[in-house]
């Protein structure tokens, strides 16, 4: 089965094909939320409504980078469109999304959103325990960050800021955070590439190129705490 070009079978890419397609209903439902918060100006948007904008633009932006990450090529980017750019709402909202040129331009467009998302959000110590598992500032920001991370292996221009941003997630998240986000990103690119023996090699060293950054940051932390 080629996931990149979508040849699938019919029988063995059951879940892959339900990630897809409910990636892309949650990002149309996201959409819609964005284009009409959008309409209620600024200064006249409440608490909720600013979070709940902040929220969509957070899911708008995991749902189009599990896509990409997952389907994109160099050569090849992923459909996504932004409702909120349409000129004629009524008509373009059922037309088919925008095929992106390349999975580099669809990083760009997914780490813009989280951007949005994070300037909407509060922190996570910010949040009561009954709002709990919402999107917040620390979960746009690490997402960006890792989303740098899949964008310079194919622009290596992009590790700078890679490194700028885990910097700044590291001092102004919550060392919860940290931790969550560092086990989720290493997990999951360990298991995504389980199967490809060469890729798996490949992303160790990642892992541990970023080891130092990790080692002298994020462990001290957790002692000082």
């Amino acid at each position: 089965m080629n996931l990149a070009k979508l040849a699938m079978d019919g029988s063995s890419e059951g879940p892959i094909k339900w990630v897809y397609n409910q990636m892309y209903e949650t990002m149309s439902a996201a959409n819609n939320i964005i284009y009409h918060a959008l309409r209620i100006p600024e200064t006249e948007r409440s608490a909720v409504q600013k979070r709940s904008l902040g929220e969509a633009y957070f899911m708008r932006a995991f749902t189009h980078y599990m896509i990409a990450y997952r389907y994109g090529r160099p050569d090849n980017g992923v459909p996504f469109v932004k409702y909120e750019d349409f000129t004629d709402y009524a008509k373009q909202i059922n037309g088919i999304p925008t095929q992106q040129a390349t999975v580099m331009d669809n990083y760009k467009l997914i780490v813009e959103d989280l951007q949005k998302a994070a300037d909407n959000l509060d922190w996570f110590k910010d949040y009561s325990t009954d709002n709990y598992g919402r999107a917040t500032k620390d979960a746009a920001l690490g997402y960006m960050v890792k989303t740098y991370a899949f964008w310079a292996q194919h622009d290596k221009a992009q590790w700078p800021r890679f490194r700028l941003l885990s910097t700044r997630f590291r001092t102004k998240a919550s060392v919860e955070s940290i931790v969550l986000s560092t086990i989720f990103s290493i997990c999951d690119i360990i298991v995504r590439n389980a199967r490809d023996p060469v890729q798996f090699q490949n992303d160790c060293l990642q892992i541990g190129a970023v080891g130092e950054l990790i080692g002298n940051s994020l462990f001290p932390l957790l002692c000082i705490k």
